[in-house]
């Protein structure tokens, strides 16, 4: 029996809960403690294995074949992202164990978490899908149906998942064909990340690294949620998301930046750990009796059906009041996108450049920062870069 530290505690607690209620014995027996079981991903195959044929019992697939595509999987060395299904299922069941409260044992991750087990026939169904090279897999698509309709998540097998990831609840949670999550990210349930009308090709979102996203949260288009973001729970998102902020609302809009640097892991999702917009520091912390329903819709209705939908609105509003030397949010956009730039590399050029949270950032901070930031997040050559900055003329 293999000696690695998680496989050894996963068996200790499942003998200490054979030992204090014997009634597990059956349940034991068949999945964590099942003959040939060695290691913590013999167990996690044969775990969800069983809970995929007990809860649907009219289903005839060989259960033994399905034990050994999930085994083969967890001992491919094809990558899903930049990790191998063994790697990413024990980082999936760590984040569970940390992340959620509820969580005591890492037995019960594997035994009964919905969210972990869905994971886990993705990412099977993820191998046999790319495994075919290019011809459409039945087998992977029957993973995915199934773990629908045990688990309540419904993930294309295309999508690609990194590791450290938490489906908290897991009921409900959708995920399209072309969508990527980033190591350590957290979805409530109720997420979905899907697309927009019937046209093919990449048409999900593309969510980072260490992402918060809230209970019945919608996400759609082939748009990008930056690294370490957090969208507040029963969110719309429609457009594109920098890095390091926080929206929330229908359509989502852009409220503050996230204060902590993984809100993946932070779980923060009540938004109590958030630098507000109209603040002259970043370091502000959002109280509990802080309203941030009236923030979201503070003369929203009066915006055009176009601007309604952008996640920096509230930042145009800002302007408004800005001092002459002010370059702000529309002033950057133009700027960047008669210079091929997308929408999402405009955001998180002025996102970086206004860390006071005010809507706007002086000319001679824009002349500063302007080149380094510019570099950061746009392909625009180093000479234009330099002459778009030194040039940049305020319009009256």
């Amino acid at each position: 029996m293999t000696t690695d530290e998680m496989s050894l505690r996963l068996r200790r607690e499942a003998e200490e809960a054979l030992r204090d209620e014997p009634e597990l014995c059956a349940l034991l027996h068949k999945t964590v403690l099942a003959k040939g079981v060695e290691t913590f991903e013999d167990a996690v195959a044969s775990t969800v294995c069983y809970r995929l044929m007990m809860l649907d019992k009219k289903t005839d697939f060989c259960p033994t074949a399905l034990k050994r595509i999930v085994a083969d999987a967890l001992e491919s060395p094809a990558l899903e992202g930049d990790h191998t299904m063994a790697h990413a299922v024990r980082e999936d069941a760590l984040a569970c164990c940390r992340r959620d409260p509820a969580c005591e044992t890492l037995l019960e991750v594997v035994l009964f978490y919905k969210g972990y087990a869905a994971l886990v026939c993705h990412r099977a169904a993820r191998r046999k899908w790319y495994a075919r090279e290019g011809k459409r897999s039945f087998t992977a698509l029957f993973l995915q149906s199934q773990a629908s309709a045990v688990f309540g998540v419904d993930c294309h097998p295309a999508a690609t998942i990194g590791a450290g990831i938490l489906f908290d609840h897991g009921t409900g949670i959708v995920i399209g064909e072309t969508a990527h999550i980033g190591d350590g990210s957290t979805l409530l349930h109720g997420v979905t990340l899907g697309g927009t009308g019937k046209v093919g090709g990449d048409r999900h979102p593309k969510v980072g690294k260490r992402v918060l996203i809230g209970a019945g949260s919608t996400i759609l288009g082939n748009i990008v949620i930056g690294d370490g973001a957090k969208i507040g729970a029963g969110s719309v998102v429609l457009r594109p998301i920098p890095a390091g902020a926080t929206a929330v609302g229908a359509p989502a809009k852009i409220i503050g930046r996230a204060m902590e640097s993984d809100p993946g892991s932070e779980m923060d999702d009540t938004l109590q750990n958030v630098a507000l917009l109209h603040k002259s520091a970043s370091l502000v912390t959002m109280t509990p009796s802080t309203s941030v329903s009236s923030d979201l819709t503070d003369d929203d209705a009066d915006e055009t059906s176009t601007n309604c939908m952008c996640p920096f609105r509230g930042y145009e509003k800002m302007t408004k009041g800005a001092p002459q030397d002010a370059v702000t949010w529309a002033s950057i956009k133009k700027l960047m996108l008669l210079e091929g730039c997308t929408e999402t590399e405009c955001g998180q050029v002025f996102f970086q450049l206004d860390t006071k949270n005010v809507g706007y950032v002086h000319l001679d901070e824009f002349k500063k920062r302007g080149e380094e930031i510019l570099s950061r997040f746009t392909s625009i050559t180093p000479e234009r870069m330099h002459e778009l900055v030194t040039n940049f003329q305020l319009k009256d």
